[in-house]
């Protein structure tokens, strides 16, 4: 049985045009639907910010850490370049899970 896992995300310092492929990458990647996104985007001179939030099973045979590695890559291949993207990870079922991680990539 797949552990139900809850992920945050705080993606700041991207660029503002990309904000909404960032979003879509993000929905690509994982289970975020649209009510699990808020952006607050000031333009070019920011803080610009998006903020992701859901639950769901890692897919089949994925890792947590293998999840989060896929997400930041596919928010920085979009966005042209690196961007800080700021993960909170929960596991909401198994106490044998390893169960939460916190992940800050710049």
């Amino acid at each position: 049985m797949e552990n139900m896992w809850k992920l945050d995300l705080e993606i700041t310092g991207f660029n503002p045009g990309k904000a909404d492929e960032i979003v879509r990458a993000c929905t690509f990647e994982w289970v975020f639907g649209e009510e699990d996104i808020d952006m607050a985007l000031a333009g070019a001179d920011g803080p610009n910010v998006i903020w992701v939030s859901g639950t769901g099973p890692l897919y089949a045979g994925e890792s947590k850490d293998e999840l989060i590695e896929r997400l930041v890559d596919s928010i920085q291949r979009v966005n042209g370049s690196s961007c800080s993207v700021k993960v909170e990870a929960e596991c909401l079922e198994d106490e044998t899970c390893d169960n939460k991680c916190g992940l800050a990539v710049a």
